[in-house]
């Protein structure tokens, strides 16, 4: 993101980072103010999101002053957060429950008349929706639920999903989708204001971008690797020693990646 920035010439007037989960943004928050940036590009997930934006408010930050585009931010999430305290900020996905298509006026309708409809859809449910009828074609073209067979068969699927047409893609296995950008609304729905107006081809390496070559060539270091190795041989060491000692081991071993969750969860997104 920040090697994208800076080809476009952007300034980059601040960086923040948060523990997954935390929701004391006090000093982020100030830290904006002090900087006083254009715009936002927030990667917060879960309750830090609630935090956030509530705070942001408080702080008397308005979206036509200083807009926040935020990653993580779908429907849901804006229910959780409170419509008026995110209404005017901007969200990206491939996804949003007002897009207007067939398939998803059809999707919308049997989604709520199947949860309740107070509910709401959004882009990771849509996802999972698409997915398994892309599955299905797979097995059906492949006349088998064999991994290899279904990876073979997959290539250049299609399907009709409620946000439009998608399709898996022959070299990467990733999806092509139509990219959104919406605006939140003061009724928790997500208006959109762009689109890419077709189907993008996916690239999860960013091998079609210049600015991301010098990412590319950096590869991983020699410190690293080292590093890496060593993980991995103490992991198959405790792993082997878990198996000897049986279940008083046990406890010993879950204590130990109980611990290493809390390190594992501490760095989450930030703006």
């Amino acid at each position: 993101m920040k090697a994208q920035l800076a080809a476009l010439g952007g300034e980059l007037a601040g960086e923040v980072y948060l523990p997954l989960g935390s929701r004391e943004v006090g000093e982020a928050i100030a830290h904006i103010l002090a900087v006083k940036p254009d715009a936002i590009v927030n990667t917060l997930n879960g309750d830090s999101n609630v935090a956030f934006f509530l705070h942001l408010r408080e702080a008397g930050v308005k979206p036509e002053d200083l807009p926040v585009m935020s990653v993580s931010v779908a429907e849901e999430e804006v229910r959780a957060i409170g419509p008026s305290n995110i209404a005017g900020h901007l969200v990206v996905w491939n996804y949003f429950e007002t897009v207007d298509t067939p398939e998803n006026r059809k999707f919308v309708k049997a989604y709520k008349a199947r949860y309740g409809e107070n509910r709401v859809t959004d882009d990771p449910i849509e996802a999972a929706y698409l997915g398994v009828y892309l599955w299905k074609q797979a097995v059906e073209k492949a006349g088998s639920t064999d991994v290899v067979k279904v990876r073979a068969a997959a290539k250049n699927i299609e399907f009709a999903a409620p946000s439009g047409k998608v399709k898996i893609d022959a070299q990467t296995q990733h999806i092509w989708k139509t990219v959104r950008i919406g605006k939140v609304r003061v009724d928790g729905q997500i208006e959109e204001i762009w689109n890419s107006g077709a189907p993008v081809q996916p690239d999860p390496f960013l091998k079609g971008y210049p600015w991301a070559a010098a990412l590319a060539t950096r590869g991983i270091s020699l410190g690293t690797r080292a590093s890496l190795s060593g993980l991995f041989v103490i992991l198959v060491l405790i792993t082997w020693m878990a198996v000897g000692v049986g279940w008083m081991g046990f406890c010993g071993y879950e204590e130990l990646f109980a611990g290493n969750r809390g390190c594992l969860s501490s760095g989450d997104g930030g703006f």
